[in-house]
Formats: structure tokens, C-alpha cells, sequence
């Protein structure tokens, strides 16, 4: 009977308590959490630069050598506001060459067009001339005609008067027919030189903005940065030279992790915490190329901005990737996800003076909190600090203070 009770509580051991693994660790090493009941707020926390509102960039359109600076970086500028002056000596050559055509072929239009008029008013007299000609014959011949029939003119005289009238006939045809081509051939003569006058007027406008893109003026008004130039220096064309930052505001450039880069969309909102204070702010503009683990997005304030903002300063920030969920079970974030993987956690047990191991079912996690979706319930302490050293055993108990 003895043996029996004896087989029956060393089965009760192995079964109920003899293959638990238990370490004992000091309670002040640990950090407990309560589950409780709230709204869960899909955020991630990421790092950001301060960079004005806007910015226009300052290239040179044309290269050339610096010949006067006249701004200093980091300086207030207005719009139209002269900047800096680079030269090119090939430019002036050039227009100074355009500008000798030009005037060539100016006075070759002029010539022709003045050959055109003069060729039609000698056309025209020698037409008037051959025409009065050509009337005079036309009545003698009539004359003659009627003499002839009546036998009283020699059929000689006859025959050279009408050999003369025809002749006339032609020579006023073809006075006209070489008068439409002469026109014609000058016209065209007088169209192509317009022509080229406007060809090379346009050239020369052309070379004429290419000079004037020499002088870089400040496109808007604004903070002058990055504009480090000396006289001197050689700009090729498409240099950048600088750049005029807005004075209405500043953005914040965000690094996010590829995780949640289809998470993370326009109008979405953030807040950023500064000197006490919390000031919201919407993403503007999502740049979706991922470069060492990271793409970025712009963000603006929706309110008012701190004060304190200066260009270049990192701030951090939350971003909300999902809608808030009332009525979750949160937990606080810890390090003992890392070691997990959110499927198992130590849990208080009702003595308080140790936690056993329980499978758990985690969600989403913010930078804060986790949220819970299976295997704790609401008001459960769970060890959320790290589990480095315990994923060999089923319970921890509490040793020292």
C-alpha cells in the first residue's frame, strides 16, 4: 500500500511539478506591466530634419567665369535681387558677329526691296510705252485695212503695216509675261531675305537671353544659402549655385523604414513633442525610392510651428499608419518582444511571488504600447523587460529585493 502511494505521488511530481523549469531571478532586475483596457494608437516613431517650407535652387543656366559677387551667403534677398555675375567672353564674339549679319543682311533686304520697286516702275513704263505704241498702230491699221479693201494703199504698205501691228501684239505679251516673272522672281527674292532677317534676329534674341542668363538675379524672396562663389571661379552650365530657402515656414523631412512604406500616405497625420508642447502635423509628400532601408515624406505643420525651428535640426516625430481602435488590450512596449517574438510572455501568477511562461497572441505595437489579441487578460502583470536567459524555462520566481 505504501509503494503504491508512493509510485502515485512521484507521477504527480513528474507530471504536475517535477518537470516544471523554474530560474530564480532578483525582482529588481525585472520590469512588470499591467494589461488594461484603452485605444490603441497605430503610430511609429521616426526621425526627421527641419527644412524650409520651400526652396528654390539656383543653377547656372549658362557657363562663364565669375565676374562679381554680389550677395554673401546666408543673407536676406528680395525677388529680381542681383546675385552674382559670370562672364563670357565667347558670348560677346558671338553676338558681336550675329549683330555684323543681321546688319548685312538687313541692307541686302533693302536692296532688294528697292530693286523690286525700281524693276516695276521701269516694267511699267516700258508696258505704258508699248501699249500707247500698240494703239497707235492698231487705229492705222484699221486705216489701212479699209484702204486696202477699197484698193487704195499698195499691198506692200499694207502688208508692212500689219506686219508691224502684230508685232506690236506680241511684244506687248510678252512684255506682260516677263513682267509676272521678273515680279515674281524679286518677290521671292525680297520673302527669302525677310526670312533670313528674322532667322538670324531670332539668333540673335537667343544669344541676347543666353547673356542676360550670365547675371543670376534671386528668383523669389527668401533666405540665400549654400551660395559659396568667387570671383574667379570657372561655372560650367547646370552648376548649382546656391539656393533661396522661404522665410514662411519650415517642413520636416522624415526617414522611415521600408516596412512601412505601404503604410505610410499623404494627408496621413503626425505630432512632434517640443519644449513641452505637442503640435500636429500631415504628410505631404511621400518619396517611394527606398535607399539603405529607408524612404522619406514630407511633412507640414497643421497649426501653428514652434518657434525654436531652426534649418538642419532633428526632431522626432510619431506617425500614425492605421485608425485608432477603442476598447484594446494594451500592454506596454518592452524588450522582451525582441526575444519572443510577441507568442509567448511570463505572467504574474495570483501569489505574486513569480510569473509563469503563457502563450500570448500580440498585434500591432506603436512606439509604447503593444496591443494584445490572445492569452492575457485585463489586469494581468507581465514581465516586459528582456528575457535574455529565460527562453529555457516554464517559470521565474523572485529572489532578494
Amino acid at each position: 500500500m505504501l509503494g503504491v502511494t508512493a509510485l502515485l505521488t512521484l507521477l504527480w511530481l513528474a507530471v504536475f511539478g517535477g518537470g516544471t523549469r523554474t530560474l530564480r531571478v532578483r525582482r529588481s532586475e525585472i520590469t512588470l506591466a499591467r494589461v488594461e483596457k484603452g485605444t490603441f494608437e497605430d503610430e511609429i516613431p521616426v526621425q526627421g530634419e527641419i527644412l524650409p517650407l520651400h526652396s528654390v535652387y539656383l543653377d547656372a543656366l549658362e557657363g562663364g567665369r565669375v565676374a562679381e559677387v554680389f550677395a554673401t551667403n546666408g543673407s536676406r534677398v528680395t525677388a529680381g535681387q542681383k546675385l552674382l555675375q559670370l562672364e563670357n567672353s565667347a558670348f560677346e564674339l558671338e553676338l558681336i558677329d550675329r549683330e555684323s549679319d543681321l546688319v548685312q543682311q538687313q541692307n541686302n533686304l533693302r536692296a532688294a526691296t528697292l530693286a523690286l520697286e525700281q524693276s516695276r516702275v521701269n516694267l511699267e513704263d516700258e508696258r505704258l510705252a508699248l501699249e500707247s505704241k500698240l494703239e497707235d498702230q492698231e487705229r492705222l491699221y484699221r486705216r489701212a485695212e479699209s484702204l486696202h479693201a477699197d484698193a487704195l494703199i499698195s499691198e506692200q504698205d499694207f502688208d508692212r503695216i500689219e506686219t508691224e501691228y502684230k508685232f506690236l501684239q506680241r511684244r506687248v505679251r510678252l512684255n506682260r509675261e516677263a513682267r509676272r516673272k521678273e515680279t515674281a522672281l524679286r518677290q521671292t527674292q525680297v520673302v527669302q531675305m525677310r526670312e533670313a532677317v528674322k532667322r538670324l534676329q531670332e539668333n540673335l534674341d537667343t544669344l541676347s537671353r543666353k547673356r542676360d542668363n550670365l547675371l543670376i538675379r534671386a528668383p523669389e524672396s527668401g533666405l540665400l544659402t549654400a551660395f559659396e562663389s568667387e570671383v574667379g571661379q570657372l561655372k560650367k552650365a547646370g552648376d548649382r549655385l546656391g539656393q533661396v530657402d522661404s522665410l514662411n515656414g519650415f517642413k520636416v523631412r522624415a526617414h522611415i523604414d521600408e516596412h512601412y512604406l505601404a503604410k505610410v500616405r499623404a494627408k496621413q497625420s503626425a505630432s512632434l513633442s517640443l519644449g513641452g508642447k505637442t503640435f500636429r502635423l500631415a504628410i505631404d509628400r511621400v518619396y517611394p525610392q527606398v535607399k539603405d532601408g529607408s524612404f522619406e515624406a514630407d511633412l507640414v505643420f497643421a497649426d501653428d510651428e514652434p518657434d525654436t525651428l531652426q534649418r538642419g535640426q532633428t526632431v522626432h516625430l510619431r506617425v500614425r499608419v492605421g485608425e485608432p481602435k477603442a476598447d484594446s488590450l494594451l500592454l506596454a512596449r518592452g524588450a522582451f518582444v525582441q526575444e519572443t517574438g510577441g507568442n509567448w510572455a511570463f505572467v504574474v501568477d495570483e501569489g505574486g511571488r513569480g510569473a509563469r511562461r503563457k502563450t500570448v497572441r500580440l498585434g500591432r505595437q506603436n512606439a509604447d504600447e503593444l496591443e494584445v489579441l490572445g492569452g492575457l487578460q485585463p489586469g494581468d502583470l507581465v514581465v516586459v523587460s528582456s528575457y535574455a536567459g529565460y527562453s529555457g524555462y516554464d517559470r521565474l520566481e523572485w529572489s532578494g529585493s
